[in-house]
């Protein structure tokens, strides 16, 4: 977002007489927007994972099958994710 900014500054300074319009509250709530929805697809998508799993008889898994690898690494995505649009938010 910010590499964003600094490009319409840059654009700006090239053309005086174009006029940029710059919304940088905009453009931020719709950044983070984009990474809270970005944070909640592992989520959502682990949650599908585990019932889907659930459905299946032990022998339909194949052998050494573990979802727990799957399971952590949605819940560490989505986390990491939701972390980063706090400090986003914050950090405006």
């Amino acid at each position: 977002m910010a590499r964003f900014g600094l490009f319409l500054e840059v654009v700006a300074a090239e053309a005086p007489r174009a006029r940029v319009h710059a919304h940088p509250g905009a453009s931020a709530l719709l950044g983070i927007m984009f990474v809270v929805l970005g944070a909640l697809a592992p989520l959502v998508a682990t949650v599908q994972h585990r019932r889907f799993i659930g459905t299946l008889s032990h022998r339909d898994l194949p052998a050494m099958y573990s979802s727990n690898v799957a399971v952590v690494f949605g819940l560490l995505t989505g986390v990491l994710g939701l972390a980063l649009a706090v400090y986003l938010t914050l950090s405006q």
